[in-house]
């Protein structure tokens, strides 16, 4: 699906992956369930179906919290860095905020008279 090329013809590309995906998906379970029941009595087939659910979930929460770990790293090394950047370009807007009220208060505050111009 990656190599394939956005558009109209790759709907047809992906349909198809996402059918093998289910039939590979089904089969292997068939198999494995196949297995479970061969290779094990009949005494211990309720042992045998515990563990293989047991596997499933152990396995499926491990793949989730991988997910969820890096999903959470990869967004810590772009939000570190651009809350670092914010950070400085909020503290420069501070001091050209500052230097700009300064420098409007002295151009218009009026000038005091000099003595020579009291005099007159």
């Amino acid at each position: 699906m990656a190599l394939s090329a956005p558009g109209p013809d790759a709907v047809g590309w992906v349909a198809f992956a996402a059918v093998v995906t289910a039939f590979c998906s089904a089969s292997q379970d068939i198999a494995i369930d196949a297995y479970r029941i061969e290779a094990a009595p009949d005494e211990r087939q309720a042992a045998c179906a515990a563990a293989y659910v047991f596997g499933y979930r152990v396995g499926m929460l491990i793949a989730g919290s991988w997910g969820a770990l890096q999903t959470t790293a990869a967004g810590l090394s772009v939000a570190k860095p651009t809350s670092l950047a914010l950070s400085w370009f909020e503290s420069r807007i501070d001091k050209e905020r500052l230097f700009a009220a300064r420098f409007f208060s002295v151009i218009d505050t009026p000038a005091a008279p000099s003595s020579t111009e009291s005099s007159l």
